[in-house]
């Protein structure tokens, strides 16, 4: 029950995500209840989609196993595998219900070489560009599609594509943590509504003007234009019946 994008362009690699935890179907409000699900592994940035337990379990892993370099598909895979076979022997209260091995979870995975998706079957898959995982992924990849040929900043289109995993998502929601490669996490206030997507950022009656100039402008442009229409089709038709 996330949203968690991971972003490159123009030389940085950003990771965001939604703040909310649900407790089988009850979820509580962010200001009484927040989880970070942006964590720092080494030089990484990671984010989980599904048992927030494997959060924990990661961390106290780490504590005593120090991440090796994740550079590559095989370097993630056998992070991962070594991480699999931690939680069978010291963890054994979460176990795969399978015979096969299961994470139970999707993973992301940041750092300066790329963005690796990690299934919950081990299936490693390296992104040049953008991804999302998550129950509001579908609908965070949608917007990445349209904001990542329009913004160049990789951490605002980030931020907009979780706010958007947000608003479509009824498991989604609270603060937006965004995390840089090789910076600290920051948390912003979550949107309240997809159609801020392209909104410009005008606050109060600063606001309320500049959308109203904007509405007035837009107004005058296509009056013009309109105009402008009439004007050449009435010239075209009267050369038409001179001409007959």
């Amino acid at each position: 029950m996330t949203v968690a994008v991971a972003v490159r362009k123009n030389g940085r690699t950003v990771l965001a995500a939604d703040s909310l935890v649900n407790f089988a179907g009850q979820r509580f409000s962010p200001d009484n209840c927040q989880f970070h699900k942006v964590q720092r592994v080494g030089e990484s940035l990671l984010a989980v989609a599904g048992w927030s337990l494997y959060t924990e379990m990661l961390q106290s892993h780490l504590a005593s196993n120090p991440p090796p370099q994740l550079r590559t598909e095989q370097e993630v895979f056998a992070f991962f595998l070594n991480f699999w076979r931690a939680i069978r022997q010291e963890y054994p209260f979460r176990t795969s219900a399978g015979n096969g091995a299961d994470l139970d979870s999707t993973f992301v995975l940041a750092n300066r070489n790329g963005i690796y998706r990690v299934s919950s079957d081990f299936d490693v898959t390296y992104f040049t560009a953008y991804t999302a995982i998550g129950s509001g992924g579908k609908y965070a990849l949608g917007a990445l599609k349209v904001l990542y040929a329009q913004l160049d900043d990789p951490a605002e289109i980030a931020r907009r594509a979780v706010q958007v995993g947000i608003d479509f998502d009824v498991y989604c929601g609270g603060q937006i943590d965004v995390g840089e490669v090789g910076e600290d996490v920051a948390s912003t206030p979550s949107a309240s509504s997809a159609a801020r997507l392209n909104e410009p950022k005008v606050d109060g009656a600063k606001g309320d003007a500049a959308h109203a100039e904007h509405r007035a402008a837009a107004a005058k442009a296509a009056a013009k234009e309109a105009r402008e229409a009439r004007e050449e089709r009435g010239g075209q038709g009267g050369a038409r019946r001179g001409g007959a």
